[in-house]
């Protein structure tokens, strides 16, 4: 407001005209007509000069009007000495005129004008000094010509007598005493003008300076309801969408967070802090990005007796300056803490907690308002814990319902799983132990009976064929039986697999069948790392060895390799040289008890169904590639080995798996 003022001041004095800015307006405005028609009269006159022989006369005026125009660009100086020297310069053009031509007209014209810019320029005193150095001037040049003193050089008035002489310098002190009296009547009318017209422009600054207070006053009124309405929609907003953070924070920490955020927005206050009472502590749940050191912080009675207190007052405690209180908390030290105010968080007559805030600017303290808005604002607070505990409590509820249903989705499906077994069992039991059972009887009936009239060799050969049929009858038990421990396993570490040892193991396990067959089998010179358990990845390469082995060509040739690691998965695969798989039989190829060359070799279907439950239960996947003619590719992919994993370091939930069904697995045909 004071700056308005002086602003309008200024701006009035500035457009009122005094009586000296008007002289120096005049002096401006004269020096450029003198300058401007000085030199159009001196270069309309040079033509007479040169004819008349004084051309000795045109550099006296010509330096003349060059101090005119000096005079009218030097605007530093002061204005009484551009003044003084225009004055002085008429003078001189008019002494220099009477001196070199006598009386006439211009030289009176320059007296004149000398005198009545006296005047004019400075005051009436000043114009009276000059109309005397003039008028001397006159009668002392006119004089020295009449006696015949001093003689021009031919013109006007060369025979001039005194009496001449006397008459022409009292009509000009007359004539230019007239001038100057109304000239100094003039002056002084327009200096009185201008005073009033100044007083005018003050009492009109005065009554525009009061309205303006009444303005400003207005108007500040204006503001303050303004903001006062502001800060209420302000307020009004943010309990709003701190209502929507309640549906858009599920977490009770986040939404705890949002809430001193809002808090620390609408208070002004950039220390703040939610305490969460958990029995005799207030335990702080969120805070300002400010104050790190407040995680987790547990504050006991005799710590911190300024939340404490509003805590079990149920009221609002307020401080003007936190660090003038004695009983201060060490840890604020290092925050100058100013006016602080701890608001308790009250639901059912009890305090859930507390909010703090807190402000470092020495002077803001918290208003009544502040301390009005604060209460509502913990009552909000103690709601939105109160819903959220209650959605919580209907989360967990839901949860653990639905862990319930998938608890019992997943029974139903064991309990699937095991008719499916059972069922597979007992086909396995009724068709492929039936018949080795079958033949052991019977070749047990007929030596029974026959031995005592049987050849050696022929009671030789149905002993090998009991003890075929006995080995098969172990072979397709045991296979039953890691399928079913597959599938009760629940305790296996998974570990990073030495490949190479386990291709050892496997070759060991086969190289009874190789040579039989004749096969060749080539092995890759290093493998990639993968995870899993090491004797059931043995079990699916022997299976899918065998296999190969089995259904390859004559004689069998067998590759084994891995692909590098794609996306985390390394793949692992077998290559035979048979006759290849067409796509409607790939579909059957890894469900239960499938063989899809019945004719060519004896076999139960178990060992395909064992490796993709296996490998599932390892986190990888199986399958194969085939072209009719061109042979088959069975591969199965197992997780990557992270860097910086170790072997001892379990990488997945441990599982177990029975010791009796590893001991007794081997490949068909094995002899014991």
């Amino acid at each position: 407001m004071r700056e308005l003022l002086r602003e309008l001041r200024q701006h009035t004095h500035t457009g009122s005209l005094s009586l000296r800015q008007a002289r120096e307006r005049i002096l401006e405005a004269l020096l450029s007509a003198a300058g401007l028609f000085g030199v159009l009269a001196l270069l309309v006159t040079l033509p007479s000069f040169i004819r008349a022989g004084v051309i000795t006369l045109f550099p006296i005026y010509a330096l003349g009007i060059s101090f005119v125009w000096a005079m009218k660009f030097a605007r530093w100086l002061p204005y009484w000495v551009r003044a003084a020297w225009m004055l002085l310069s008429i003078y001189v053009f008019g002494l220099t005129e009477l001196l070199n031509f006598g009386y006439t007209v211009d030289g009176h014209a320059y007296f004149l004008a000398c005198t009545l810019f006296g005047t004019l320029f400075f005051n009436r005193q000043i114009g009276r000094v000059l109309l005397a150095i003039n008028t001397a001037t006159l009668l002392i040049v006119g004089w020295l010509i009449s006696s015949g003193t001093f003689v021009v050089w031919g013109f006007l008035f060369r025979n001039v007598d005194l009496s001449i002489v006397i008459g022409t310098a009292f009509t000009f002190f007359s004539i230019v005493w007239a001038l100057q009296s109304g000239i100094s009547v003039l002056l002084t009318q327009l200096d009185t003008a201008l005073q009033e017209e100044r007083l005018l422009r003050d009492q009109l600054e005065q009554r525009v300076i009061e309205r303006t207070q009444e303005l400003a006053q207005a108007r500040d009124h204006a503001l303050a309801t303004s903001r006062e309405l502001a800060e209420q929609r302000e307020y009004l907003s943010a309990l709003y969408e701190t209502t929507l953070d309640l549906l858009n924070h599920r977490d009770l920490d986040d939404l705890l967070q949002a809430i001193v955020d809002r808090a620390t927005s609408i208070f002004d206050a950039p220390y703040s802090e939610l305490m969460i009472r958990e029995g005799e502590d207030l335990v702080v749940r969120a805070y300002t990005d400010n104050q790190p050191f407040l995680k987790n912080d547990r504050v006991r009675r005799e710590e911190s007796l300024l939340s404490w207190r509003a805590c079990d007052s149920g009221e609002p405690v307020v401080l003007e300056d936190y660090t003038t209180w004695a009983q201060g908390r060490a840890i604020y030290a290092a925050l100058s803490l100013r006016a602080v105010a701890d608001f308790p968080i009250m639901a059912n007559n009890q305090c859930r907690g507390v909010l703090a805030l807190g402000r470092i600017a020495e002077g803001h303290l918290f208003s009544p308002q502040d301390i009005h808005k604060g209460k509502l604002f913990s009552q909000m607070i103690a709601l939105v814990l109160e819903n959220a505990n209650l959605y919580q409590t209907a989360q967990r509820q839901i949860v653990e319902r639905t862990e319930a249903e998938q608890a019992l989705q997943r029974l139903a499906l064991d309990l699937q799983a095991q008719n499916a077994d059972l069922d597979a069992f007992s086909h396995t039991v009724a068709h492929d132990l039936k018949t080795p059972l079958g033949g052991i009887v019977g070749y047990s009936q007929l030596l029974q009976i026959s031995h005592r009239k049987m050849q050696p060799e022929v009671i030789d050969r149905d002993l090998q064929a009991i003890q075929a049929s006995g080995n098969k009858m172990a072979t397709i038990i045991d296979e039953l039986l890691l399928l079913a421990s597959v599938r009760r396993s629940a305790n296996v570490t998974y570990e990073p697999l030495d490949m190479a040892a386990i291709i050892g193991s496997v070759h060991t396990r086969l190289s009874y069948q190789i040579s039989i067959v004749q096969g060749l089998v080539l092995y890759p010179p290093s493998w990639p790392t993968a995870v899993g358990y090491a004797p059931w990845v043995e079990e699916v390469w022997v299976n899918y060895i065998s296999n190969a082995l089995k259904y390859g060509g004559q004689p069998p040739r067998v590759v084994l390799g891995a692909d590098p690691a794609v996306n985390g998965v390394v793949r692992f695969w077998v290559q035979d040289n048979g006759m290849g798989i067409s796509l409607e039989q790939q579909a059957l190829l890894f469900n239960d008890f499938s063989r899809l060359q019945p004719k060519r070799v004896d076999g139960h279907g178990l060992g395909l169904s064992i490796v993709q439950r296996i490998v599932e239960r390892l986190g990888g996947s199986v399958g194969l590639t085939s072209v009719e003619g061109a042979g088959s590719r069975f591969y199965f992919t197992l997780p990557e080995v992270m860097q910086g994993a170790e072997s001892t370091i379990p990488l997945f939930p441990p599982l177990t798996m029975p010791d009796r069904t590893r001991a007794r697995w081997r490949w068909p045909g094995r002899r014991r």
